[in-house]
């Protein structure tokens, strides 16, 4: 059954492509662009740096560091911090490259880089706060209160995939560091391979919903931009602040997309993950749960927001919200963050 639903959508892109050629190559192009001129310069500094801190044993060194404070929250070896770092400054999909080098390196086992995987993949601050926070929002202090709450609501959710299985591993001791001009080539190398993959993605999904726009399905206003970011993220934000919505919702909903990442973000993850035989199940239950958190979180923190928010659409109201909603989230985020590593899991 599932060939045959994966054979019908085959078809159907290939109809889509050869009746809408121009649209395509017009998708195709928006993708290279967006490949070239923003993901790839963005990101490929932080794939050669995650293979640096791996190979070199920068990460060794910061497991020994971190390694209470990892062990205490997560129940998880340090050299997962320098993930953890990685992953929130680097943007979509530093930090499942960074998990996954530190797997091939033998320096964390498969139980614990599948887990990890569920909360070290963010979005960057560089994208948050210069698309969300400048671009949409016009306001510098609701990008950075965006960082903020992503980096909060990826933690929590890192309480979930919590498991006392994760933390011993025997051969990280084993493993021998690489001289630096060695793991510089190793690093380009990889990084190059992997931002061809991501450039593949972004172009495919860009094809996509430049069909989208052209069927010009009808929908709800607030259904294009959530349907859009779905496939990929950026298009979605971009249409997001078009429609009338009081600007706590939209924030919040913001705030969802960017912790999901749509399927693009997926895609490329899932093409690192693959080769190394690892689960991706964690990583895709990771960025769902994220997504629950980053709103219930954005929608109740957004109750403190001053009436007077600068925007760059004139669509967006400003509603009053009862304050004392937040005291259920810090209750929540003390509760998540207390509780003993030891807590049953069940992912």
């Amino acid at each position: 059954m599932t060939n045959k639903i994966s054979g019908v959508i085959s078809f159907i892109f290939f109809i889509l492509v050869i009746l809408f050629a121009d649209i395509a190559k017009e998708g195709a192009l928006n993708g290279i662009n967006l490949a070239l001129r923003t993901a790839i310069p963005a990101l490929f500094p932080f794939f050669v740096a995650s293979t640096l801190l791996s190979q070199t044993g920068v990460t060794k060194f910061l497991g020994k560091i971190f390694s209470p404070i990892m062990h205490k929250l997560y129940g998880l070896s340090g050299e997962c911090a320098g993930v953890l770092v990685l992953g929130f400054t680097g943007g979509y999909p530093v930090g499942v490259s960074a998990a996954c080098e530190l797997y091939k390196t033998k320096q964390i086992s498969k139980n614990v880089a599948e887990r990890l995987l569920g909360f070290c993949n963010n979005t960057g601050p560089a994208f948050i706060v210069g698309i969300c926070g400048v671009g949409i929002l016009g306001s510098v202090k609701l990008g950075l209160l965006l960082y903020f709450i992503h980096i909060v609501s990826a933690l929590i959710c890192g309480k979930f995939f919590v498991n006392n299985r994760c933390v011993s591993y025997e051969n990280n001791k084993n493993t021998k560091n690489i001289d630096f001009s060695t793991a510089l080539v190793n690093g380009c190398e990889q990084a190059a391979q992997t931002s061809i993959k991501i450039a593949g993605f972004l172009t495919f999904f860009s094809v996509l919903i430049a069909f989208l726009r052209h069927i010009n399905i009808i929908l709800p206003d607030i259904c294009y931009p959530v349907l859009y970011s779905f496939f990929e993220l950026t298009c979605g934000l971009m249409i997001l602040h078009e429609v009338y919505m009081p600007v706590n919702i939209l924030i919040a909903i913001m705030s969802a997309m960017l912790a999901f990442g749509g399927l693009s973000v997926m895609c490329q993850a899932l093409s690192i993950v693959k080769p190394l035989g690892l689960s991706f199940k964690y990583c895709f239950i990771g960025k769902i749960l994220h997504s629950i958190i980053a709103f219930i979180l954005s929608f109740i923190t957004t109750a403190f927001l001053p009436i007077a928010v600068p925007t760059v659409s004139t669509n967006i109201y400003i509603p009053m919200i009862p304050k004392t909603y937040m005291l259920v989230i810090c209750i929540f985020i003390l509760y998540i963050f207390t509780t003993s590593k030891h807590m049953k899991n069940t992912l």
